[in-house]
């Protein structure tokens, strides 16, 4: 095995701070859809939907894997009563 420079040291890599990020914005996006889910039906309620579109638009200059709280958002809304 070559031991040139090859080997990637996780304690350097920039995925350290970008996970973090990623995570915290999937939290505040699945905050809001419950919250949103909570108060389904009342006034303006519109408006927590578009926020969570533009928080997850702007996450996936951070990380794809904020895309993943899309999913529950979607299954909130589907089960709306």
């Amino acid at each position: 095995m070559p031991t040139d420079g090859v080997f990637i040291f996780i304690g350097y890599s920039p995925n350290n701070q970008l996970i973090p990020a990623a995570v915290r914005i999937i939290s505040i996006v699945v905050w809001m859809g419950l919250e949103w889910y909570a108060k389904a039906g009342m006034f303006n309620t519109e408006r927590t939907l578009l926020m969570i579109a533009y928080i997850v638009g702007l996450s996936i200059g951070i990380h794809l894997l904020s895309l993943l709280a899309i999913f529950f958002v979607f299954s909130c809304v589907s089960a709306r009563p």
